[in-house]
C-alpha cells in the first residue's frame, strides 16, 4: 500500500475526494499527497486556480448577511459555469478537495431549494470527470466523537459546518445522502464509511481501488 503504480500514470492524474464535515476528508487527503508520492497539487472546492466571482461569492459569505443561501447559492452556481468554461486538465497530479458542484447540489436539494439545484444539475454534463472519485461518510456517533476531539485538542479549527451535527443532524444526512447519491451517479464515486476507520486504514481502501493500480 502507497505509491502509485507509474504505468498508470500516463498523464498527470486527478483524483477527487468529498464528504461533508467530520467525515475525515481533510486528513485523508493530507495523508493521500504524502503517501502517493511525487508532487500533487490541491485544488480546494473550485476546479480551476483562479476564479473571482467565486472570490465574490466567498467574501459575501462570511461578510455581513446581506444575501440568503439561495441568493448565494445562484452566484457559486454563476462562477462554477465560469470553472467549467475555463477549465483545462491539471499539468501535474491533482487532488481536488471537494467540488463545488457536489457540495453545493446536495445542500440546495436538502434544503428545497428547487431552483439552484436545477441549475447545478444542468451543468453535470458538461463538468470534467476525475480519474477517480472518493465520497466519505459517517455515522452521527463517530461525528460527535471526532467533534469532542476537536473542540478538546484543536479548538480554533471547529468550524460551522462542524456544528450541524449537533445543531441539525437529520439536515446532515440529508445532504449526505445526496452528496451520495450525486457522486455515485455522475461521478462513478466510491463511497467510503469511516466510522470505524482509523486514517490508515481509509488510505489503504483508497490505494486498493482498481483505478489506482492500473
Amino acid at each position: 500500500m502507497g505509491r502509485l503504480d507509474k504505468s498508470f500514470i500516463v498523464k498527470p492524474i486527478y483524483i477527487h475526494f468529498d464528504g461533508l464535515d467530520l467525515a475525515g476528508k481533510t486528513t485523508t487527503v493530507d495523508l493521500f499527497v504524502k503517501k502517493a508520492g511525487g508532487k500533487w497539487e490541491v485544488r480546494t472546492n473550485t476546479i480551476v486556480q483562479v476564479n473571482p466571482i467565486t472570490d465574490f461569492a466567498n467574501k459575501l459569505k462570511k461578510g455581513v448577511k446581506v444575501y440568503d443561501q439561495k441568493v448565494l447559492g445562484y452566484l457559486y452556481a454563476v462562477a462554477l459555469l465560469a470553472d467549467i468554461k475555463e477549465f483545462h486538465w491539471p499539468e501535474v497530479n491533482t487532488v481536488q478537495d471537494s467540488a463545488t458542484l457536489l457540495r453545493s447540489l446536495a445542500y440546495h436539494t436538502a434544503m428545497g431549494n428547487s431552483g439552484v439545484a436545477s441549475f447545478l444539475m444542468k451543468l453535470i454534463q458538461t463538468h470534467p470527470k476525475f480519474d477517480a472519485s472518493f465520497i466519505l461518510t459517517a455515522s452521527v456517533e463517530a461525528r460527535l466523537d471526532r467533534l469532542k476531539m476537536r473542540e478538546k485538542l484543536y479548538p480554533e479549527q471547529v468550524s460551522p459546518g462542524d456544528k450541524l451535527v449537533l445543531e441539525n443532524s437529520e439536515l446532515l444526512l440529508t445532504m449526505e445522502a445526496s452528496l451520495v447519491d450525486i457522486g455515485e451517479k455522475y461521478f462513478d464515486s466510491v463511497v467510503i464509511n469511516t466510522t470505524s476507520l482509523a486514517p490508515d486504514e481509509v488510505i489503504k481502501k483508497v490505494f486498493e481501488h482498481r483505478k489506482l493500480t492500473g
